[in-house]
């Protein structure tokens, strides 16, 4: 009779205790979860990340409680060859799924409605077995367009938005050698968006400029030293211009090289590891995005020690092995995608990931006390309206005014989204009560502000951007 408790009491201790480098994570299996490639999104529409995988012609969808858990599994039949990813491509502030359908050469789009379902999809022709592909605005009209590469051609194909909700004629853009993945971000700072590609057989990373009328043009060839088979973007330096993540799983190469603003990159710092996953985002709270790696077996979690140059030589580091994993799954299950968002709307962001040959999603959420406090400061900020169209007010109650931590004067703020990146950041020129931030150009969905003093944090808050 006594042996029960004891036994609670030890697995109570073990999950608190899980604590490296002031970093704390507990050990949850959250769900059923039968797809690998894992991504998130707001699927109904009321704040929470939701879980979404695919695999093998199924796409899978879990909706987040909000309160640390997930919903059981919506599983929806769809011809998903190699890459999906949830966006609202419609630009109606509901969720889309776009995929690729390599066999028959389509792009395929299932339209969102808001509350966790589809109505109605688009087929469109993509050029020879459209492989992985981007959306964003690249011809500045405010409809989201679609670049794809094909695969084992050296070409990317652009299918650009028209007025009637369809896609016009496929343009094609030749690149050097046969292409592996396209990525875009605004690489230079001119407003127009980029792109960037890898290949099959080369170690270059190749940046085609955005002119911002839909064509684009070769500005920078940068040599990696090693195939590229991964990339993560995300600004790691805080100089406000984009840096890239990048690893080969063949060389056992990782590196991050820097932006500089002008489309072209300059090498931050390499070191041998072997990385299948790269994630990003700020899981320690700290304002700045950190890397989260995985080498299939084990989940590397690496603070930058620097926001103004990265410290890859020498990282805080947080290391997750699969023995946990392994004791659920019962098998020698590997790690095949991460995410991380905050699970449980607690303001700390979590991890989760996904293990082959398992059908579970595994969470792992933030249990950091030495956030406690701050938490319980900004209850008493005031954040509004919140969702947000155009304007976007920040206030600290009356109450709150005396204690000593917020009457600090606030000197700037940031914005980032749901991925950890930064969108927008700017001195704070003047005291102001309450503080005014134009939200007017940002697309929808979930954003994180935070207003400092001084570097130091004094409100850390998500808010929603609508239409």
């Amino acid at each position: 009779m006594n042996h029960l408790p004891i036994k609670l009491i030890f697995l109570f201790l073990f999950k608190l205790a899980n604590s490296q480098n002031n970093l704390c994570l507990n050990q949850t299996t959250i769900n059923s979860m039968p797809g690998m490639f894992l991504h998130y999104a707001d699927f109904n529409n009321d704040g929470g990340m939701d879980a979404f995988a695919f695999q093998n012609g199924f796409i899978h969808i879990s909706i987040n409680n909000n309160i640390g858990g997930f919903n059981p599994v919506t599983t929806f039949s769809y011809n998903v060859n190699f890459f999906a990813k949830p966006i609202d491509v419609n630009l109606d502030g509901n969720v889309d799924i776009i995929y690729t359908d390599t066999i028959n050469s389509k792009v395929e789009i299932i339209y969102g409605n808001g509350i966790a379902s589809f109505t109605g999809s688009s087929s469109i022709n993509a050029g020879l077995k459209p492989w992985h592909l981007v959306v964003n605005d690249f011809n500045n009209d405010g409809k989201n367009d679609i670049a794809t590469i094909n695969k084992g051609t050296s070409q990317f194909t652009l299918l650009k938005g028209n007025n009637s909700g369809g896609y016009n004629m496929p343009l094609t853009v030749s690149c050097l050698n046969p292409l592996k993945n396209i990525y875009s971000a605004d690489f230079n700072n001119d407003g127009n968006k980029d792109i960037i590609v890898t290949y099959l057989n080369s170690n270059l990373i190749s940046t085609y400029k955005g002119l911002g009328n839909g064509t684009f043009s070769l500005v920078s060839n940068f040599n990696s030293a090693f195939t590229v088979d991964n990339i993560e973007i995300n600004d790691f330096n805080g100089d406000l211009k984009f840096d890239l993540a990048i690893s080969s799983t063949s060389t056992s190469s990782f590196a991050i090289i820097n932006g500089t603003g002008s489309g072209s990159f300059t090498l931050s710092n390499s070191y041998n590891l072997y990385a299948t996953v790269i994630e990003s985002g700020d899981i320690n709270s700290d304002n700045k995005p950190d890397l989260i790696i995985s080498d299939y077996f084990n989940v590397k979690l690496l603070f930058l020690l620097s926001s103004t140059s990265p410290n890859l030589s020498s990282p805080l580091s947080y290391t997750l092995g699969t023995s946990y994993i392994q004791s659920i799954c019962s098998l020698a299950a590997g790690i095949c995608s991460l995410g991380i968002f905050d699970i449980n709307n607690d303001g700390l962001n979590d991890l989760l990931l996904t293990a082959d040959n398992c059908g579970k999603l595994f969470g792992f959420t933030n249990c950091n006390t030495t956030f406690i406090e701050k938490e319980k400061i900004t209850e008493s900020i005031l954040l509004y309206p919140n969702p947000a169209k155009d304007l976007l007010y920040v206030e600290v109650s009356h109450a709150e005014r005396s204690r000593s931590v917020t009457s600090e004067t606030p000197t700037s703020f940031s914005l980032t989204n749901a991925l950890g990146q930064v969108i927008k950041e700017e001195l704070l020129r003047e005291l102001q009560q309450p503080i005014e931030i134009n939200v007017k150009d940002l697309q929808e969905g979930i954003y994180f502000i935070q207003i400092k003093s001084e570097g130091k944090i004094l409100v850390n808050k998500k808010f929603v951007k609508e239409k």
